[in-house]
């Protein structure tokens, strides 16, 4: 199933940024999302088993948050269709899934209501893979990091980098205040929250992270005498 901008990051942010199998950190924009038992055994016939095994009730729906998990590609790709064997291991993934479940449909039913921070989400994962952003995929990922900011998993050292992008990263913060890395290196401060007053957004290209008077955006100097 097509999976959409809020589930994605739901499942993302719920599970600490990173790939269920193999552990090491994603990027929001490559994460996959994959399921723990395969949704290819819907409607088969060994489906019944597959989920006594696990010790599964027969209702239990494959397309739910309850079987989804963030997954980066190599891990997604080598897993494919393969039922795991009921190990215990997989037991937990299973059980931490289920947990984490109600907070993903908290956050989903967050986003639905943030129309703005959907919309910045839905162009920033449909937008190309590249260090060159326009004007309107750069200023999305920039209200994506700050509601980001707001909404991180606690779990999280505040100083762990928040991979939104191959081309943007939350290198750190504190005392309210977001310390974000372009593509080229650059780096900009930013407070952090979800609704700050317009003057700390860039007149040309809108929420940014600055140096000194520069926004790291679109490297536009703003006069501020």
């Amino acid at each position: 199933m097509p999976f959409t901008s809020r589930q994605r990051y739901a499942i993302y942010n719920v599970h600490l940024e990173r790939c269920w199998i193999c552990r090491k950190p994603l990027a929001l924009s490559e994460m996959e999302v994959d399921h723990i038992i395969p949704a290819s055994l819907v409607g088969t016939a060994c489906l019944p088993g597959v989920l006594a095994a696990f010790g599964l009730p027969a209702d239990f729906d494959l397309e739910s948050y309850e079987n989804w998990s963030p997954s980066c590609r190599g891990c997604n790709g080598t897993k494919g269709d393969a039922v795991f064997e009921p190990t215990p291991l997989i037991q937990v993934h299973l059980h931490r899934a289920a947990e984490k479940a109600p907070a993903a449909r908290a956050l989903e039913a967050k986003l639905i209501r943030k129309r703005e921070i959907d919309l910045a989400l839905n162009l920033l994962l449909s937008a190309r893979e590249t260090s060159v952003l326009d004007i309107g995929e750069d200023a999305a990922a920039r209200a994506v990091a700050g509601f980001h900011s707001s909404n991180r998993q606690p779990e999280l050292a505040p100083a762990e980098p928040f991979r939104l992008a191959p081309w943007l990263t939350i290198i750190g913060g504190g005392g309210g205040t977001l310390l974000l890395r372009n593509a080229n290196g650059v780096v900009g401060a930013r407070p952090a929250g979800e609704r700050l007053h317009h003057s700390f957004d860039c007149p040309n290209c809108g929420p940014t992270g600055w140096n000194g008077a520069r926004c790291i955006s679109c490297m536009m100097l703003i006069d501020l005498d």
